[in-house]
């Protein structure tokens, strides 16, 4: 068979063998953004891998004020357990 359509059937066919390739295309499109969508552990690996970047960085370039931080939020956690327990 020819790469050329002879007749209008053939073009016919021709046209829904692309419409068919497109939509399996964009349906393959669809499904692998649906499945990313849904694949919330991943999505949560994306956000929070660059904060903990930027946090370990920030830590190593001025240990003093974020242990000064890190102690703070311990404290303040130790209060409120102290006071959920005798509540």
């Amino acid at each position: 068979m020819s790469t050329a359509p002879r007749n209008q059937s053939e073009l016919d066919e021709a046209t829904l063998r692309a419409d068919i390739e497109l939509t399996r295309s964009e349906l393959g499109d669809t499904v692998e953004a649906l499945a990313h969508k849904v694949n919330v552990p991943a999505r949560v690996k994306e956000q929070v891998r660059p904060r903990v970047r930027h946090l370990v960085n920030t830590v190593q370039r001025r240990p003093g004020p974020s242990i000064a931080v890190a102690v703070t939020v311990l404290l303040a956690l130790g209060l409120l357990l102290r006071r959920g327990r005798k509540g």
